[in-house]
């Protein structure tokens, strides 16, 4: 009878060793997760309220994606991680600066109301219209902390005519009137002027005492109420004591500064959406231009980019390359040091054992040749324009104008909140 259990030791493994084994490892990997984890910190300090369902919705958003990291260590969770954090940390950022400079400009105003161009009741609601708005969208919060208005010296009226605080309104008005423009169109409502104005008037003129009879009497002078003699205390108290006349003077006043005031001021600029809508159109009718020449669609509006030697410009056609008498292909074509020059690849032969690189050679007769015949004409136009394709007309060039700066730019918010 043959033996079912085979002679000698049976060794048994180390179940308590093995064991030993794999809680050291699972203590590894836990504290290797929570070393990553470590590096992310929850953002501190106050925060607009109108800004909490955003930024709670992104602090949720990083937590669950800290606890699927924890769960399953793989590069993707990993990198929703990252992702979930860095949109936490802007939102996060962007909340706190807005709360910071909207309390910045508060300490500014409340420690003298009466030098501010702004009364104090339209000064709450405007701060708390700007903390309590709801931001549904972290570029609606970025806007809302780049259109904070900032505040207007009040400067009161005291002497001269309506013509010299006009003229002092239209200075402060080319300085200011981009701020009412939240939606960067370029463009300012007549409406938005006219509250603007009446706003100044009433603060400066109309809620001032010196200033409002100063301005009664300059215009009682215009009209000749006070005849062609020396002005009286008596000529004085005779009109500031008649509330019609009072109240006459005062709407000529505003209506003679408001008529020179809409003539002077503008309700239009360039911004950078205005430049960028010009380009567009600018572009739309070069391509319209080349469809008409015939030119073929590949080769409209190249953009010349600098050769690695030399001076002059290159235009590059990798992915529409014209052949060459000898099969090669001309990826590229232009003007270097003054020579027509283009770039050519070697027909394959099989051998290589790298791809062939592009060899920068002045352009023979059989080159030219080959690239206006395929360019249907164009290929004189970009060689002779020096880098434009066809001709712009005066009216179609992008106009430049220097920006405002806005009032916070994210490379300050991230080194100031440190996200």
């Amino acid at each position: 009878m043959a033996e079912i259990i085979p002679s000698g030791v049976i060794q048994l493994p180390n179940f308590a060793e093995l064991q030993y084994k794999l809680d050291r490892q699972k203590q590894s990997d836990e504290m290797a997760v929570a070393r990553d984890l470590a590096q992310y910190k929850r953002q501190a300090g106050q925060i607009a309220p109108g800004a909490m369902p955003l930024v709670q919705s992104q602090f949720d958003a990083w937590q669950n994606a800290a606890k699927k990291y924890a769960a399953d260590q793989s590069a993707a969770s990993f990198a929703e991680l990252n992702n979930a954090y860095d949109n936490y940390s802007q939102a996060h950022g962007y909340a706190k600066f807005l709360f910071d400079t909207v309390k910045e400009r508060d300490s500014m105003y409340y420690k003298d109301p009466t030098k501010w161009n702004i009364k104090v009741d339209e000064y709450v609601n405007d701060s708390g219209n700007i903390l309590n708005n709801q931001y549904s969208s972290l570029d609606e919060l970025v806007t809302a902390t780049s259109n904070i208005p900032s505040l207007s010296p009040a400067k009161k009226y005291e002497f001269g005519s309506a013509k010299d605080w006009t003229a002092q309104q239209i200075k402060n008005w080319n300085n200011t009137y981009k701020d009412l423009d939240t939606k960067a169109t370029g463009k300012i409502a007549p409406e938005q002027r006219d509250e603007w104005l009446n706003n100044v008037f009433q603060h400066q003129i109309a809620g001032d005492e010196t200033a409002l009879r100063n301005a009664v009497l300059s215009e009682a002078a215009l009209a000749g109420t006070f005849g062609g003699g020396p002005i009286t205390d008596e000529d004085i108290q005779r009109v500031m004591s008649n509330p019609d006349l009072v109240e006459r003077f005062k709407n000529s006043f505003y209506e003679r500064s408001k008529a020179e005031f809409d003539a002077a001021t503008p309700l239009g600029y360039e911004t950078s959406y205005n430049i960028a809508q010009d380009k567009a159109r600018a572009a739309r009718e070069r391509a319209a231009a080349s469809e008409a020449s015939g030119v073929p669609k590949s080769y409209r509006n190249l953009t010349p980019i600098k050769p690695d030697k030399g001076t002059g410009f290159i235009y590059r056609i990798d992915n529409n390359a014209i052949k060459t008498a000898d099969g090669a292909d001309i990826v590229a074509f232009g003007v270097v040091d003054g020579i027509e020059t283009v770039a050519v690849i070697p027909q394959k032969t099989g051998f290589e054992i790298a791809p062939p690189q592009p060899i920068l050679r002045p352009a023979t007769d059989s080159d030219r040749a080959n690239l206006k015949s395929e360019m249907l004409g164009a290929y004189e136009s970009y060689i002779q324009k020096g880098g434009v394709s066809l001709p712009k007309a005066p009216e179609q060039q992008p106009k430049k104008q220097e920006q405002k700066p806005t009032t916070a730019k994210p490379e300050v918010l991230r080194e100031k909140y440190n996200y």
